[in-house]
């Protein structure tokens, strides 16, 4: 729904531009592209939460976009909503591993 509203933009630049615009709040990206994605993004993020729980296969499965590394969510609206579930997804993750996550 929120990509079909234009509120979910998919892809490094787009997430990069709206990160520079102050227009996105979370990001996800895939779990094996922190490094990539510290050097490139050159800390645009700021305290904004870093969602890396999923890798790209289950991003673009989610978001029903093929190649999907890179993901931002519009400011406001359901944005505190899906960082909710995430913070849930996270914490049943990390109860079935019995590990525990630095980062959403």
């Amino acid at each position: 729904m929120a990509r079909r509203a234009g509120q979910l933009r998919t892809g490094f630049e787009k997430v990069r531009e709206d990160l520079k615009t102050g227009r996105v709040a979370p990001v996800a990206r895939g779990m094996r592209r922190r490094r990539r994605w510290a050097e490139k993004a050159g800390g645009l993020a700021g305290e904004l939460p870093i969602i890396a729980l999923f890798d790209s296969a289950e991003l673009s499965a989610a978001l029903g976009v093929e190649g999907v590394v890179h993901a931002g969510r519009a400011a406001g609206g359901m944005a505190g909503a899906l960082l909710r579930e995430f913070e849930r997804f996270r914490y049943a993750s990390e109860w079935l591993r019995g590990t525990i996550a630095t980062e959403i």
